[in-house]
């Protein structure tokens, strides 16, 4: 026999499982759109220096420079991380594979805030 005080937990318990199957529901989204994003920009990633700025902001990763005003700071460090840390292709290649990752990163959160608002 269930008392009254064992009752009122029932509900409160089937809201939680709600709430985390919901929760689960959301970040697997988020990150099967950042993996087919993701696959996309690597399938279709330039293998070296593309036009623009890509030249300048790349050298300034490689050496700790500073680019053109206003120098993306935190791209170049992170740049730097990548430079180290993929041990594969030219460094271009690896600034532009950060570049694909930062960028896939980005349509997920987008995805979920976009998520968010709707289910408000």
């Amino acid at each position: 026999m269930v008392s009254a005080k064992n009752a009122s937990k029932h509900p409160e318990e089937s809201s939680r499982r709600v709430i985390a199957n919901e929760f689960r529901y959301e970040v697997l989204t988020c990150y099967s759109v950042a993996v087919c994003v993701a696959a996309v920009y690597i399938k279709t990633l330039h293998p070296s220096v593309a036009g623009g700025d890509s030249g300048e902001l790349i050298t300034a990763s490689y050496e700790l420079g500073v680019a053109h005003p206003p120098g993306y700071p935190l791209f170049t460090l992170l740049a730097k991380l990548a430079i180290k840390a993929f041990p594969l292709g030219s460094v271009a290649y690896r600034v532009n594979l950060l570049s694909g990752l930062l960028g896939a990163a980005a349509a997920s959160l987008l995805y979920y805030t976009a998520y968010r608002f709707r289910n408000m």
